[in-house]
């Protein structure tokens, strides 16, 4: 992997981390094909759920992020999230899994 992809990849998981959602809108217009990345072993969906960042979380989603995607640890984001007692991300990917499951 070049710099410039380990910089862009560390750059949107910190945004994912820590709820920057304006930066991160930025990074996913630039690299949309990266909304569903493992980046060390863990989608962007993971670290927003296990952080609490609601509105990032809801963010991916819009952009294709994969709900159901499983981590390193065989963890969805929705595990993830109840592990860490993010109520409403937990109620959001719910909502999420629920329309995939029962359209």
């Amino acid at each position: 992997m070049s710099d410039s992809m380990a910089t862009t990849n560390e750059s949107m998981i910190w945004c994912a981390k820590t709820g920057e959602l304006q930066s991160l809108k930025t990074l996913l217009k630039e690299h949309p094909g990266k909304v569903n990345e493992q980046m060390n072993g863990r989608s962007l969906l993971h670290y927003a759920a296990d952080a609490g960042n609601y509105d990032v979380l809801k963010e991916l989603v819009d952009n294709g992020a994969n709900v159901n995607s499983n981590d390193k640890f065989g963890l969805t984001p929705l595990l993830a999230a109840i592990y860490e007692d993010h109520t409403d991300c937990v109620k959001y990917l719910l909502e999420q899994v629920s329309v995939l499951v029962c359209p």
